[in-house]
């Protein structure tokens, strides 16, 4: 069996798991978020209300999740084979993700928590604001754990001369 990198196989496990999870995830909103605006006469006011809250810029970024979900599944296979490719594609879908994230994360905190609605509306609008922010920032510091992983030296090395022979 060909020896490899622990931390690159890790890479490789996770970017399958995260990447089926971002594509299914983020696949999945764009349907509904496109499903929605395309039936908003018949929706309640509550549901309207929530559409409003989507704009062009989440449905580019789930887009953009979407794509960066393809590379990093893609990558992620590839990384079992030491494909430089696949290293490349890795740090560059990770590259996507924190500008991406970057963008994104000012937008938690221009939301409002006190518009009209219960007490439960309002601890829901919070937490939702609070978990959007703490995955972001998990993104944000997994992108730049990716970036500094893959730009090493010893790292950038086997990905130049593949996994060694069986032993």
């Amino acid at each position: 069996m060909a020896k490899r990198d622990g931390g690159v196989v890790t890479f490789g496990i996770l970017g399958i798991i995260f990447g089926l999870i971002g594509l299914l995830y983020s696949g999945f909103l764009v349907i509904m978020i496109i499903a929605l605006k395309a039936n908003a006469a018949t929706l309640d006011s509550a549901a309207t209300e929530s559409l409003k809250a989507v704009n062009s810029v989440m449905l580019l970024s789930l887009a953009i999740s979407a794509l960066t979900g393809l590379m990093v599944f893609v990558s992620g296979v590839g990384l079992f084979s030491a494909r430089n490719w696949a290293r490349q594609w890795y740090m560059i879908a990770a590259g996507i993700s924190l500008i991406n994230r970057l963008a994104v994360f000012p937008m938690h905190f221009s939301q409002s928590v006190t518009t009209k609605g219960t007490v439960a509306d309002a601890v829901t609008r919070v937490a939702n604001q609070v978990g959007g922010i703490i995955g972001d920032l998990a993104g944000i510091a997994f992108s730049l754990v990716i970036l500094w992983f893959f730009s090493r030296a010893n790292i950038k090395a086997l990905f130049q001369r593949g996994p060694s022979a069986p032993t």
